[in-house]
């Protein structure tokens, strides 16, 4: 009864307005109020700085950002906008979570025609290594070569959000072939063996795992954040506690593998392409090797690619999806198709414990290895300064790409709204923004009606 009445309020409210009302927008002045002018540029990040790290994931950008004003968009966290390196930005805090996004997200492309482009960056957890270190079922020789070993602060760029919600995908609690390192869950005893097997399939299962087909401007917008990486160069070295936890990892998975691998815990943070990585979300939280096979599988097929993992590097978050699913909505009602890019930076791994292999020749995941007392001193295993870390890398290479666009420029922007637009081209924008209005809120209510009931 009580999220019946919530529903209808909210319907009241989208429809009928008032001082309360939801701001789902239509006019050109109400949108350039929110969002600083036209031709805006958006980026979403997710956590406020509540759990994890202790800052905002976009707390360097913000740092950066010139007549900053707070706005209000009520489905999100907060919103600022202003000016950084002379464009127009708006800063979304989305909160975390898919539904959580994809509300946030949608109410802010109400505004659809005034927005030049979108980002969403956030911290996740990384394959270890470009290509995995095992690759079950066929091949669970670790590589001779080290490769492309991850270190926190590594950064993906990608178009690609894959919804993998397999519930409880811990290996050692949903998986018949636990604790053998080197098999996929290809068992009756698996319950979601069908989702986790199905990545060679060209629908991922419908909704299950879905990936979106991104157009020209969105693969040209990634290219560009990739050329922005020489931006972080420029990030100072990781901590030093940082550089020990990153050490304390690879030296503990070498050993377990019997690999002199070496990596050079102070280099200046990795950029994987949108060729090489993707993100791969569930609500559920879950770890281990056969996974993060499965995982480079689903990258491997976005990407265009055989389900090649031995040469893909897959992102695990939650958001990403909420994020497509806002975008894709959005464009259907309005036709309007905005450029998006997403970005992920390391702050751990999906494969945290290190492999060995036993000596009946199954591979196993080694138990927790006692921390250095310098990390274990922080009460968090040292990972909020890893957190912090790999936000001011994907912090770094945002503003980079800003940066770049203002030196290539012939002129830096003013940052005025253009009031010398045709009073007529405002009257029609506005009726038909009056029916994208109606649109969105029904999509609204709809999306609210799916997470209350």
């Amino acid at each position: 009864m009580i999220n019946t009445v919530l529903l209808l309020s909210a319907l009241f409210v989208s429809v009928y307005g008032g001082e309360n009302a939801l701001p789902y927008l239509s006019s050109k002045e109400q949108c350039t109020e929110l969002l600083g002018g036209t031709d805006v540029s958006v980026i979403f990040t997710a956590d406020p700085g509540l759990q994890y790290g202790g800052i905002g994931e976009n707390y360097f950008i913000l740092q950066s950002l010139q007549n900053a004003k707070n706005v209000t968009f009520p489905a999100c966290f907060s919103a600022v906008r202003g000016d950084l390196f002379s464009s127009k930005v708006v800063l979304v805090t989305t909160g975390e979570g898919p539904s959580t996004a994809q509300l946030c997200v949608f109410e802010v492309l109400t505004c659809s025609e005034y927005i030049k482009e979108t980002m969403f960056f956030g911290t996740a957890g990384f394959s270890p290594r470009k290509g995995g270190i095992l690759n079950p079922p066929s091949d669970c020789t670790p590589p001779v070569e080290e490769g492309d070993l991850v270190r926190y602060g590594d950064i993906c760029i990608t178009n690609h959000a894959i919804n993998w919600d397999c519930q409880g995908a811990e290996w050692s609690d949903t998986a018949a072939n636990w604790p053998n390192e080197c098999s996929l869950a290809g068992s009756p005893d698996a319950p979601f063996q069908d989702a986790l097997q199905d990545a060679s399939s060209a629908s991922y299962r419908g909704w299950d795992c879905f990936v979106n087909d991104p157009d020209q401007k969105s693969l040209d917008l990634a290219d560009e954040m990739y050329a922005a990486q020489n931006y972080t160069n420029k990030v100072a070295p990781p901590p030093e506690g940082v550089q020990e936890y990153l050490g304390w990892y690879w030296g503990n998975v070498t050993q377990g593998i019997n690999r002199t691998w070496t990596i050079d815990t102070a280099a200046a943070p990795r950029v994987f392409g949108r060729n090489e990585c993707a993100e791969v979300d569930s609500v559920y939280w879950w770890t281990g090797t056969p996974w993060d096979t499965q995982a480079r599988g689903f990258v491997s097929n976005a990407v265009g690619g055989a389900p090649n993992t031995t040469e893909t590097v897959a992102a695990t978050a939650m958001e990403g999806i909420g994020f497509m699913a806002a975008l894709r909505m959005a464009q259907n009602i309005t036709g309007i198709a905005i450029p998006y890019v997403i970005l992920r930076a390391t702050s751990d791994f999906s494969i945290p414990n290190p492999v060995y292999q036993a000596t009946n020749g199954t591979w196993l995941s080694g138990q927790s290895i006692s921390l250095p007392p310098s990390l274990a001193a922080t009460g968090d295993g040292g990972g909020a300064p890893v957190t912090m870390y790999a936000i001011e890398s994907g912090n770094s290479l945002i503003l980079g790409l800003f940066e770049n666009r203002l030196k290539s420029s012939s002129s830096t922007m003013t940052g005025e709204v253009d009031s010398s637009a045709d009073a007529s081209q405002d009257t029609a924008s506005s009726s038909a923004g009056v029916t994208k209005v109606l649109m969105l809120n029904l999509y609204s209510i709809v999306t609210l009606y799916h997470i209350m009931f």
